[in-house]
């Protein structure tokens, strides 16, 4: 329960930012570990922690970011490029 109500709490608070744009992105591809997430919104990555209901872009270049995954150690974050 505690899971879903901080999943709940992340995505409101990153969609909270891009209410009154013209186009609203999209978040793809959520990868889930332990009280961390990443996932890609508009081709950049991002990782956001339910404990503190956080989130930072790690990515921001022209290259779109896709299928996050973490390392079973969660110590680094696998990704695909183009």
């Amino acid at each position: 329960m505690c899971l879903l109500k901080g999943l709940g709490l992340l995505i409101l608070h990153l969609f909270s930012a891009f209410i009154f744009a013209d186009a609203t992105p999209m978040l793809r591809f959520p990868e889930l570990h332990h009280n961390r997430v990443a996932f890609c919104v508009a081709g950049n990555l991002w990782v956001g922690e339910f404990n503190t209901g956080k989130t930072r872009r790690l990515t921001d270049w022209k290259g779109r970011e896709y299928f996050p995954k973490f390392s079973p150690m969660e110590n680094r974050l696998r990704l695909q490029q183009r």
